[in-house]
């Protein structure tokens, strides 16, 4: 009798027992009900443990999009901020940073139903120190030239501190303000027909005022008070009206605009700017590359990003601001301030790693997370040394389409302080 329970015990176990991932199927049974024990791999676990992480700070972001989904928020606030049956779309627009403030505003666009490369916009940005921007863009194909399109383009801004730090850059301790007004008018029209997929070019001509003078902010110092040593850029209190001409052509083979996950986008680009008083001329030349490698599945990608621009004199020794190098918030160093570094010569490469978090229903919209390493130097007749190289890294949100970006947050470290700053329906 024991010997018998004994026999039906083991029976029982043995059915029960796990079959190693490496023996094969029991004879008879299906692939579709076939399921070994997965293999654990640790190094891909221990890459997506901050994934994890941060998609806990972010439950309460995931709570209020569930909300927008359950009662359809968005297609209620896209009916209201639509017109003449979807052609005319109204966006809020609004940028925080550190140097700039808060900024808000609004863009018109409109596209055309039955060509969507027919679209015009015209936004504005005002921020609380009274500064503004104000743009607007056309873009129209034109039949007789192979559907290459005309672009017009007008740009005007007002920036009463803009942060100055003399032309290598400078010290932190050496900031100054200054006000930097700009007026841009440019006509282009497209090197390439329509049905080059890959490539594209972009020749332009048109005219560019500056306005430099000293700056207003407290606690700042001006540029340019008399008992001031701190020599002021080329231009500096006068309106300098330049005619300017660029071209420009790139390779792109990224899969989506917005939210690219492989592809490689490399850029070349040469503007010129003349004084048309005589005095100041420059040309800006600049190459530039991203690689978007996918690492992880999911959409997780690697972004390799490296790129020169030089800026030469056309004739004498000084260059136009306009057309020297930048380096800074907006120019591949996120944790300084905006255009921080200026001078003849620019190097950069950086490193970011993106990965999704959330995606709208089947829209395409997603939000990405992102974290990055980047180093540059900036520098003129002297080679670049260790003094003149600098540094960041951090990380963000970005809200995304596949055809564009949307909003991005982003938060950026130095070795001289942090930089965040918010951009929606803007220029970040």
């Amino acid at each position: 009798m024991i010997t018998r329970w004994v026999l039906v015990a083991a029976l029982v176990l043995a059915s029960t027992a796990p079959v190693r991932a490496e023996d094969p199927p029991p004879p008879g049974l299906t692939t579709e009900t076939w399921h070994h024990e997965p293999r654990l791999d640790l190094h891909w676990q221990l890459l997506t443990l901050p994934e994890r992480a941060i998609e806990l700070v972010f439950v309460p972001f995931g709570l209020a999009v569930a909300a927008v989904e359950r009662h359809r928020i968005d297609r209620r606030v896209g009916r209201l901020l639509s017109f003449w049956e979807g052609r005319l779309k109204l966006s809020p627009r609004m940028k925080i940073s550190f140097g700039d403030g808060l900024g808000v505003g609004l863009k018109l666009k409109y596209k055309q139903p039955f060509d969507t490369r027919t679209q015009a916009s015209l936004g504005f940005v005002v921020r609380v120190n009274r500064d503004f921007l104000v743009d607007s863009e056309l873009q129209q194909p034109i039949g007789s030239l192979d559907d290459r399109s005309l672009h017009v383009n007008a740009f005007v801004e007002r920036d009463q501190n803009e942060r100055f730090y003399r032309l290598g850059g400078g010290s932190s301790s050496m900031r100054r303000v200054m006000t930097n007004n700009l007026q841009v008018l440019t006509a282009g029209l497209d090197l390439q027909p329509v049905d080059w997929y890959d490539y594209s070019g972009l020749f332009e001509v048109g005219a560019v005022r500056q306005t430099l003078g000293p700056g207003l902010e407290l606690g700042e110092i001006p540029l340019g008070e008399p008992d001031d040593s701190f020599a002021p850029p080329p231009g500096f209190g006068t309106s300098t009206v330049y005619a300017h001409a660029n071209i420009s052509g790139s390779y792109d083979t990224r899969d989506t605009l917005g939210r690219p996950s492989r592809g490689l986008h490399a850029e070349l680009r040469a503007a010129l700017y003349t004084d048309v008083a005589g005095g100041l001329a420059g040309a800006n030349l600049r190459a530039a590359g991203a690689w978007f490698l996918p690492v992880l599945p999911e959409a997780r990608v690697l972004v390799l990003n490296v790129g020169a621009s030089a800026a030469v004199p056309l004739f004498g020794e000084t260059i136009p601001l306009v057309a020297l190098s930048q380096l800074g918030r907006e120019h591949h160093l996120r944790g300084y301030d905006r255009a921080r570094f200026r001078d003849r010569y620019a190097v950069w490469a950086g490193a970011e790693y993106r990965f999704p978090i959330y995606e709208y229903l089947t829209t395409g919209v997603g939000l990405d997370t992102f974290v990055f390493l980047e180093g540059a130097s900036v520098f003129g007749a002297t080679p670049p040394s260790r003094e003149t190289f600098a540094y960041s890294a951090g990380g963000g949100l970005r809200i995304a389409a596949e055809t564009k970006l949307v909003s991005q947050l982003t938060f950026g470290w130095s070795p001289e302080g942090i930089e965040i700053f918010i951009g929606s329906e803007v220029k970040l």
